[in-house]
């Protein structure tokens, strides 16, 4: 080992790569930690029964690395491509040493999951489930460029899905050293974008998809949020619902179960990114006024925003809960129609109830978080009222 390679791996792990990864990794670890007690304690589930459904049925093998994939990106992505990491280059360091340690950092940031199959499925288990979802967060953080990208792409997801694990190792360990060195060659340019077209339509509209450029292109680890917080809350009542043989055949009772699911799910992932739309608007202010947009259009266009999204989101969910359950046509049209609505109903109410909460000085005070608890409480009194 060289003196370089020792220095390189301290400035990584204490200076940049670690402390970033640190800073957005944290609450995924502590919810994930917090889950884990519950739902792998004495009385409940054993790792060893999750791996073993999941190897024996091609979509919660599916579900469960999009889930952990989708959950980690923000992460793995602070490793990799933390902004205090692009003077290095101008260093005489071989990039293997940048692969070893970028390499290593992301093998620790996927220490959950690989616990969850070493535990379940043993060594050759683990070693090839973390490899795949490695070399997957690499593949993306590289992006898909040239045919042979995608032929590394197509080849992980391939062994994934109906190869064993020992194939998922063959497969994966070189796909994965292959894209992180193309990840950190193509970092400077993530920041590169093609010019965009402008925005028509009415003042609200306009408004509307700016926040959702802002908040895709700056905001993605909140997006992510979100959509892990539906995604986890959604996977949750399908496995209640498919395993309680009373239930799943009573429509209104899986109407019931699904909504009581969906409310906080639902208020929780549309709060996560009404902070930043807000933030940006107060950015804008002075700007926003000079273009002559009115308080009522600026209120239109985030409650429009979110109240779409959160209608969008809410039928697929409803419609992949109705798929996953098996449940017949009229059933699965009802869980859709009731997410959308109710989605974007939340959604909106979720937006009045934070932009009210904050102050004049941008602080919430500790009100949001009450506001939004009164929110799902009053909104599941509401559900469990009309069904007696």
């Amino acid at each position: 080992m060289t003196p370089s390679f020792a220095v390189l791996g301290r400035f990584l792990v204490t200076r940049s790569s670690g402390p970033a990864a640190l800073k957005i990794g944290l609450p995924l670890y502590l919810a994930t930690g917090t889950c884990a007690t519950v739902i792998f304690a004495p009385s409940g589930l054993n790792a060893s029964t999750v791996v073993e459904r999941a190897e024996s049925t091609w979509p919660a093998r599916l579900v469960l690395i999009i889930a952990w994939t989708v959950a980690a990106l923000p992460v793995v992505r602070a490793i990799v491509c933390s902004e205090a990491n692009t003077f290095l280059r101008s260093l005489p360091i071989s990039r293997s040493y940048f692969v070893a340690w970028l390499g290593a950092l992301m093998l620790f940031a996927e220490l959950p999951w690989f616990v969850l199959w070493l535990r379940g499925g043993g060594v050759t288990s683990g070693l090839g489930a973390v490899l795949t979802v490695l070399a997957v967060h690499a593949c993306v953080l590289a992006r898909v460029r040239t045919w042979g990208d995608a032929t590394l792409v197509a080849m992980t997801c391939t062994a994934w899905m109906v190869a064993g694990s020992f194939a998922r190792i063959m497969v994966a360990g070189p796909t994965f050293v292959f894209a992180v060195s193309r990840a950190w060659q193509r970092m400077p340019e993530r920041g590169a974008s093609p010019p965009a077209g402008g925005i028509v339509g009415s003042a609200s509209l306009a408004l509307a998809a700016s926040y959702g450029l802002v908040m895709s292109r700056r905001h993605a680890a909140a997006l992510l949020r979100a959509a892990f917080i539906i995604a986890v809350a959604m996977a949750w009542t399908g496995l209640l619902l498919r395993n309680d043989d009373v239930l799943r055949f009573e429509s209104k009772s899986v109407l019931r179960v699904a909504l009581s699911a969906w409310i906080p799910s639902c208020i929780l992932a549309a709060a996560t990114p009404v902070g930043p739309i807000l933030r940006t608007e107060t950015a804008a202010e002075w700007l926003l006024a000079a273009c002559g947009i009115t308080v009522t259009q600026r209120r239109a266009a985030t409650i429009g925003l979110l109240a779409a999204t959160g209608s969008a989101v809410g039928l697929l969910a409803g419609a992949l809960l109705g798929i996953a359950l098996g449940a017949p046509g009229f059933l699965r049209f009802a869980l859709a129609a009731s997410l959308g609505v109710t989605g974007a109903l939340l959604s909106a109410l979720t937006e009045v109830c934070a932009r009210w909460s904050i102050r004049e000085d941008g602080r919430t005070g500790g009100r949001m978080v009450l506001i939004l608890g009164a929110l799902i409480a009053l909104a599941e009194g509401m559900l469990w009222i009309s069904a007696v």
